[in-house]
């Protein structure tokens, strides 16, 4: 009785560790990245030259393209709030603006549907931030960040 069964048991663990030997070698190969082996150039014959014929070209064929020159300033904006409604920003400053001697803006931005409440612009991303992280210090300011605007 003991050899039907280990007869029988044999060929059924050899089927499932044969499948389990497949799916494993499937999943390396989808884990593997492509790898792009450039050709090697040292079989080149460097030592033959070609004559290239030379192509005249007039000068109005030759279209120049003038440079863009954009004249955006980046300035560095320290944004204390945003808020959904306007009456909401208002408030936010009477609450606040006795914190700080900056005077605090509320802009639309019409691309997120938000008044943002800010400080006016900075020149350099260090003043700017300088300014943020001592405005962080209270509690009402510790989501503070700074944001860049082109003008």
């Amino acid at each position: 009785m003991k050899a039907k069964i280990i007869f029988l048991l044999f060929p059924m663990i050899f089927i499932f560790g044969c499948a389990a030997s497949e799916q494993t070698s499937e999943q390396k190969e989808k884990q593997t990245t492509e790898v792009y082996v450039f050709d090697d150039i040292s079989k080149a014959d460097t030592t033959k030259t070609e004559t290239v014929k030379k192509m005249e070209v007039k000068p109005e064929q030759i279209k120049v393209e003038q440079p863009v020159t954009t004249t955006q300033v980046k300035k560095y904006v320290i944004q204390l709030g945003a808020f959904t409604s306007k009456e909401r920003a208002d408030v936010f400053v009477n609450e606040n603006q006795s914190k700080t001697s900056l005077p605090m803006t509320i802009s639309f931005n019409a691309q997120t549907k938000f008044y943002a409440v800010q400080l006016p612009p900075y020149k350099t991303k260090e003043e700017a931030d300088l300014i943020r992280d001592n405005l962080r210090k209270f509690p009402a300011f510790k989501d503070a960040f700074t944001t860049t605007i082109e003008k």
